[in-house]
């Protein structure tokens, strides 16, 4: 008997819009919006964003930045005469939604503008998903002084029983914009100092500082007009245990304001699936396999979403000794749209777990189980 199921929900993908023509900005000022984009759900999805922006030339220099509502997501800055994407994903619930595509322009020749000049929607879906998108209130920071802007804890998904056996973690990633009244801002990082003359942000997972995965923003451009583009954006992602009851993660963002005294507004969307393949070491079992009788075949096929990065899985146990190749009784790697089967003919699956990772990682979320099938003989 071959039992199946299915975790990415095929029949939910779709592009929703394609839209080459252009919308410009010539005039020098903050962020306006050029063009607005109306999304219609009729169910819950996952809403992939992306724009490109390019400036008329090399002396002329702006940013673009992305809305869903009066919240904004993330940013591309500064602009020049090398087109840039800005990129985002948002979980939304069933419901139409506005996305707002705002140029921002602070220095430019005769004639220079700056331009959007591709813009695509599409949506896709995982089950047993969290999913936030939190705005933080606005936060006086005082020069010289940290600052704490924003402080959020989100749920994670709850732990299940699947035809293999019961999800013990889950993916998340934050996608972070942080907005103040100058654009000279950085993301900062672990052992990395903030900068003179900046206001720099640190991010926090359960109060334990990391590393910045993705940013943009930090080069702030020329000096000209500084209040105009004001913003940067950055993502961070982790693993947690889930259970059967509610878990959390705790997002935290520091300000350590070198510069002026500064308004400061931070914004996270936050999504979290057991079924994203983090490019974290396998050492955890991310399965159990408690409800697999011996004699069984598992079949798992793994697919990209946003690259085609390498995902590695492993049938074994980390044992009071061990070195890298030998705690597992299979383990195999591959790209493209990959199936990895195992048949349980010796060892026992009570006794080991199910283990995977995604190995060249270079987006985020990069890769999904789509299926897994059990042939219980």
């Amino acid at each position: 008997m071959l039992l199946v199921e299915r975790f990415r929900n095929l029949d939910k993908e779709e592009h929703l819009l394609h839209d080459y023509n252009e919308y410009a900005k010539g005039t020098v000022g903050d962020w306006t919006s050029v063009t607005t984009k109306s999304v219609s759900l009729s169910y819950e999805a996952i809403v992939y964003v992306r724009a490109d922006v390019i400036s008329s030339n090399a002396d002329t220099e702006g940013g673009l930045r992305i809305l869903v509502g009066d919240k904004p997501i993330a940013c591309a800055l500064p602009v020049s005469n090398t087109q840039k994407k800005c990129e985002v994903m948002v979980k939304l619930s069933a419901g139409s939604y506005n996305f707002y595509f705002q140029l921002a322009l602070w220095k430019k020749s005769t004639d220079g503008l700056i331009k959007i000049t591709y813009i695509t929607i599409t949506k896709f879906d995982f089950t047993d998903m969290s999913y936030d998108n939190v705005q933080g209130s606005l936060v006086s920071c005082p020069a010289n002084d940290e600052t704490e802007i924003y402080n959020q804890n989100f749920n994670l998904p709850l732990s299940r029983k699947t035809i293999i056996g019961k999800t013990k973690k889950a993916h998340f990633v934050c996608f972070i914009y942080v907005w103040a009244e100058q654009r000279k801002q950085k993301l900062v990082g672990l052992g990395e100092s903030s900068g003179s003359d900046r206001i720099n942000y640190k991010v926090y997972i359960n109060d334990e500082q990391v590393n910045w995965v993705e940013k943009a923003g930090e080069d702030y451009g020329s000096g000209d007009n500084l209040s105009y583009g004001a913003g940067v954006y950055g993502l961070i992602y982790g693993t947690a245990d889930i259970s059967e009851t509610q878990e959390t993660v705790n997002i935290k963002i520091v300000a350590d304001n070198k510069a002026d005294l500064m308004d400061v507004r931070a914004n996270v969307v936050f999504m979290a699936c057991p079924w994203w393949i983090p490019p974290t070491p396998a050492a955890e079992a991310n399965f159990d396999l408690s409800r697999l009788p011996l004699g069984c075949t598992i079949y798992i096929i793994a697919e990209p979403i946003k690259c085609d990065s390498t995902v590695a899985f492993y049938i074994g146990k980390f044992k009071f000794f061990y070195t890298n190749n030998d705690w597992y009784y299979k383990g195999e790697s591959s790209t493209g749209i990959y199936e990895f089967e195992y048949t349980f003919e010796k060892i026992n699956p009570n006794d080991v777990g199910l283990h995977w990772q995604n190995i060249d990682v270079t987006d985020h979320p990069s890769r999904g189980i789509s299926f897994i099938m059990v042939d219980v003989r």
